[in-house]
């Protein structure tokens, strides 16, 4: 703007015109040349009391779970079920149980999102839910989450006379009845490539393979690859039998 008056006239019109517009200003003399800087007021001092309270927020409310507060865990595979009752103080006695699990997929087959179906029953009413990642679901006043997911496989292991079945999740173990052996599950393979030898591509399962570790005490003893159906001879008579059936654990 352009001014035909004297310097502190000029300067005071200047400031008239910002106050008008809102700005707060502040000005300075430097050899009869007035300098003024103004700014506008904002709400980045209310931010920054919004955002220290929030984490003040945050922390008393972790602190009060707790306190006073239960939390529990379980794995559980499609037609599993349990009573939150028997996980945490306070949590519903009705039965719930797991009908689904399914990983959707991004065309280039990478997950994009894990939802778990359920159904509930409390006696009274009965529902079903879906629970994904970031997508609790409340029963009774529970909230049930996702907090994980794993790839399991149903197996049974015998000693040539008695035989024990199971569903162990990777890196999980299962001993050898009778035996000092035990056997862990390392990784389910979906697609094993049979020329290169390593797994091929994240689709559902096409050649599957499970690799394991027999161990004898605490030493591991061998390292082998089982084929789905068919008993693998573990030596001493012992074989451990993948069976048909796969099955994701939470």
């Amino acid at each position: 703007m352009e001014i035909g008056a004297t310097v502190p006239a000029a300067a005071a019109a200047v400031r008239a015109a910002l106050k008008k517009r809102g700005f707060v200003t502040a000005e300075k003399d430097l050899n009869d040349v007035a300098v003024i800087a103004a700014f506008r007021r904002n709400l980045r001092p209310l931010g920054s009391v919004l955002t220290h309270t929030g984490i003040l927020v945050i922390f008393l409310g972790a602190l009060a779970c707790s306190l006073w507060g239960s939390a529990g865990e379980v794995f559980l595979a499609p037609g599993d079920s349990f009573r939150p009752s028997d996980l945490i103080r306070g949590g519903s006695s009705g039965l719930v149980r797991v009908e689904d699990f399914q990983i959707e997929r991004y065309p280039d087959g990478s997950p994009s999102q894990f939802v778990t179906r359920l159904a509930c029953d409390d006696g009274l009413k009965a529902r079903r839910a879906a629970v994904a990642v970031n997508s609790p679901v409340d029963l009774g006043g529970v909230k049930v989450f996702q907090s994980s997911w794993g790839t399991g496989v149903s197996l049974s292991v015998s000693n040539g006379s008695e035989r024990t079945a199971a569903r162990v999740p990777e890196g999980g173990f299962i001993s050898v009845p009778g035996t000092p052996y035990t056997v862990k599950i390392y990784r389910y393979i979906p697609n094993y490539g049979q020329a290169s030898g390593a797994e091929q591509g994240m689709q559902d399962p096409v050649n599957p393979r499970v690799v394991y570790s027999l161990y004898e005490g605490g030493r591991r003893i061998r390292v082998g690859l089982a084929e789905l159906g068919r008993p693998v001879d573990l030596g001493d008579g012992g074989s451990v039998t993948p069976l048909c059936e796969l099955q994701l654990i939470q």
